[in-house]
């Protein structure tokens, strides 16, 4: 009976309380033996933690989680700790991502020395809710057409507050090649997106000046034509050319002509290549030669008589045979 009134004189808290106020418990019922039932309740604690807890953390955010905040109905012991034994709160930030699991550890007694424990594991999950920061080098360039630019040239250090980087690109792609059109304009703008690991983007522009430094290569090719063809020829039949952008380059000859008057005397055709984006011209000579292929058509008279004279001897003309002739020369 004297131990009861002992007990219901000290108000002694609830048995699964997780406060300093436990020590009070403790030293009552242990250190003075008032109940012995009371020491084997305390040996009989039990971790209960909740089912898992989610941060949204910003850039440079911090989360500050308590024995309270992984408990969900602990019973028995007199002190609570989180991973080891005196350490009451953690702070979780970003270099946690994506998870980091904490242990509630509920303890008889305090301090360094947890005693009789019971542990339960919580999984933190930790959210990047941050853009990225997408930083693009200053300059790039100047390019010629198919050079290549890759993500890591246009970077300058693009980072994320958080979850991290995930990946970079170009326009969609890792990399890029200038291209004849961008020749033409002049430059291009080039789009650098970086990506995290929530899947959240960002992206910065860098504009490159872009030339064509390779000229056309003319060739020619020394061409016969037939006047059956007509009285002009084309810039295919003198030469062609190579070059990196053939959209942009522009042909013409000197002549495109001929007649009969060229006939056995053959001529020089000049064929020029210019490059519009590019650093120069190119060209060479053909020489033409001038050939009549078409036969003359001719058509006769309708079958005549002649009177012989008295010598026998009788004359014609041309025209008394011939109808009609032609010949394009």
């Amino acid at each position: 009976m004297k131990n009861i009134n002992l007990i219901n004189r000290y108000s002694l808290p609830p048995l699964g309380m997780v406060t300093q106020r436990g020590i009070i418990r403790v030293v009552t019922c242990c250190l003075f033996l008032i109940s012995s039932a009371c020491c084997l309740q305390l040996s009989a604690q039990t971790a209960s933690c909740v089912p898992g807890l989610t941060y949204d953390l910003g850039a440079g955010g911090s989360q500050n989680i308590t024995t309270a905040d992984l408990d969900n109905g602990s019973t028995g012991g007199g002190f609570a700790y989180i991973n080891t034994a005196g350490i009451t709160d953690v702070d979780v930030t970003c270099a946690d991502y994506p998870t980091v699991s904490l242990t509630l550890i509920i303890s008889t007694t305090p301090g360094a020395d947890p005693g009789t424990t019971e542990e339960c594991t919580v999984v933190v999950t930790i959210n990047d809710t941050t853009d990225p920061n997408a930083n693009c080098v200053a300059s790039y360039g100047p390019v010629v057409v198919g050079d290549m630019v890759t993500t890591a040239d246009l970077d300058n250090g693009s980072t994320d507050d958080c979850s991290g980087l995930s990946s970079l690109d170009i326009d969609g792609d890792p990399d890029y090649t200038f291209t004849c059109d961008d020749a033409d304009a002049g430059s291009v703008t080039l789009t650098l997106t970086v990506t995290d690991n929530e899947g959240e983007e960002n992206d910065c522009t860098v504009t490159i000046n872009v030339t064509d430094d390779e000229a056309p290569v003319a060739t020619c090719t020394d061409y016969t034509h037939n006047l059956s063809d007509g009285s002009t020829f084309t810039i295919a039949d003198i030469g062609s050319f190579t070059d990196n952008c053939p959209t942009y380059v522009t042909e013409s000859i000197s002549r495109n002509t001929a007649s009969c008057a060229d006939i056995g005397s053959p001529f020089p055709v000049t064929y020029m290549v210019t490059d519009n984006n590019g650093p120069g011209t190119d060209q060479c000579i053909a020489t033409v030669t001038v050939v009549d292929d078409e036969d003359p058509t001719i058509s006769c008279n309708p079958d005549f008589t002649i009177q012989l004279d008295a010598t026998g001897n009788a004359s014609i003309v041309d025209s008394d045979v011939i109808d009609t002739s032609d010949d394009n020369c």
